[in-house]
């Protein structure tokens, strides 16, 4: 059996860093690892989101969040803060298989829950999917018991689509200019 041959060509993909004044959303590098690690391997911050993953399964995620840059032409990026500079979230765009508008999530980690960082980085996500990308519609799924990830969804100015949402998922939806 003959396979072919395969050519690869170097291929650069422009990531943008996006900054507020408290934060950069900078490009998922591999580094980034401990950090996802961190996030989707921790039982508190995944109570809402599903079983913890491995460092196996955090890596895949991880190839992912930055695959979708190549394919979609945006995609996650790891969340800094800008005074310290640890990374201590993560944010981003993809679309879901089957869906025609994007969706935004964010995820951070459990000492800066409340300090407004999820909705600052949200916002810059939101505001890059409408501007940049030229979405119409941007959704966010979270577990109708996530009350924290709902209040983000709300102070972003997106709103409950009951036609999506059950009594296990809520399904917040924004709409672009």
């Amino acid at each position: 059996m003959t396979l072919p041959k395969l050519t690869t060509t170097s291929m650069t993909i422009q990531i943008p860093t996006l900054e507020t004044s408290r934060l950069a959303l900078i490009p998922v590098e591999n580094s980034h690892l401990d950090v996802y690690l961190s996030l989707y391997g921790n039982s508190k911050v995944m109570e809402h989101i599903g079983e913890p993953l491995d460092q196996v399964a955090a890596w895949k995620l991880m190839a992912t969040h930055a695959g979708y840059w190549v394919l979609l032409g945006y995609g996650g990026w790891s969340v800094q803060q800008t005074n310290s500079g640890e990374i201590i979230g993560l944010t981003g765009l993809n679309r879901s298989q089957g869906s025609l508008d994007l969706e935004v999530g964010w995820i951070f980690k459990p000492k800066t829950w409340g300090r407004g960082y999820a909705t600052e980085a949200g916002a810059v996500a939101l505001s890059y999917a409408f501007d940049t990308v030229g979405a119409k519609r941007v959704f966010a799924r979270m577990a109708s018991a996530n009350y924290r990830s709902i209040s983000v969804a709300r102070k972003l100015g997106m709103h409950l689509d009951t036609d999506l949402s059950d009594s296990s998922i809520s399904v917040y939806v924004a709409v672009g200019n």
